[in-house]
């Protein structure tokens, strides 16, 4: 299962989760999250993403192997 997950991680891209964070502090995101909820959207969320997909992005591949330390 380790070589698994360090062969996804070389395909996974941040990428993703940095344009779900650009689109969640658009107006029309935030708009339609007051009209819906009545409160703005604060994107925690989107935010951990990101920092969860850099993290795996930056972290040496041997490390992946034995597993999230």
């Amino acid at each position: 299962m380790g070589w698994f997950r360090g062969f996804w991680i070389g395909f996974l891209s941040c990428t993703k989760c940095f344009d779900a964070l650009w689109f969640c502090y658009s107006p029309v995101h935030q708009l339609q999250q007051y009209y819906r909820e009545g409160v703005l959207d604060n994107c925690y969320g989107k935010w951990s993403a990101l920092w969860d997909c850099l993290y795996l992005k930056t972290k040496p591949s041997s490390q992946l192997q034995n597993g999230r330390r």
